[in-house]
This record gives structure tokens, C-alpha cells and sequence, in this order.
């Protein structure tokens, strides 16, 4: 399988690219980075990110209700601002201790739950 062939060859990258974010994170804790410093590690993190999964958003299908939006190539910067996106909602929620990662495992379950029901459980694993 082609996505299976992508997470074995980029992994790595990958999951470096997470390490830092996670170190990223810490020092600002201790350091108290300056935003725009943190923003653009987060788009620099969140770009190693999308080109080593070789995955972005293409399409927000039917939401409006006017018939699919497509992205094209904007999609690539979309799934950027939507990675960084996600990063500072979970750093804002990450005061209270054990809140963040209580947080990760509910939006995880939910997105299985509901890849399972709309019977896309495949793509649960790539």
C-alpha cells in the first residue's frame, strides 16, 4: 500500500518533526518564547509534517451546502493553518495538568468512532 510505503519511508521525519514540537512546547515553558517565534516554528513543524505524510487537505466536501469546496493547491496552506491551529488550542488548554492529554484522547476516540461509522475504518491506519 502506498500510504503504509510512506509512513515506513518518511516516519521518521515524521515523528522527529512531533519531537520538536513537544521540545518546542517545553522550552517555551520554561523560556517564554516570543510568539512570533513560536508561530513560525509551528508552520515550519506543521510543513515537515504534512510533506513527510504526504497528506493535506484537498476538499472540505458539501459543508456549505452550495456543492464541494476544493482547494487545489491552497489545500497544502490550509492543512498548515489548520495543523498550527490545533497545536494552540491544545497548548491554551494545557494549564490544568493532565487536561491536554485527556483532551487528545477524547478527539481521538471521536475521530475513530466516526471514521468506524461511516464505515472508513481503513483509513483509521492510513
Amino acid at each position: 500500500s502506498v500510504a503504509i510505503d510512506v509512513w515506513f519511508k518518511n516516519g521518521s521525519l515524521f515523528f522527529t518533526a512531533s519531537a520538536f514540537i513537544v521540545l518546542l512546547g517545553m522550552l517555551d515553558d520554561k523560556f517564554d518564547l516570543s510568539a512570533k517565534g513560536r508561530l513560525m516554528c509551528q508552520f515550519g513543524v506543521a510543513a515537515i509534517m504534512a510533506w513527510s505524510a504526504q497528506n493535506y487537505i484537498t476538499s472540505l466536501g458539501n459543508v456549505l451546502g452550495f456543492g464541494d469546496v476544493y482547494f487545489g493547491i491552497f489545500g497544502y496552506f490550509f492543512t498548515l493553518v489548520c495543523v498550527v491551529g490545533v497545536i494552540n488550542a491544545f497548548n491554551m488548554i494545557d494549564g490544568i495538568d493532565g487536561l491536554a492529554g485527556g483532551m487528545s484522547l477524547v478527539v481521538l476516540c471521536s475521530v475513530v468512532f466516526l471514521l468506524i461509522l461511516s464505515n472508513n475504518g481503513k483509513a483509521i491506519m492510513g
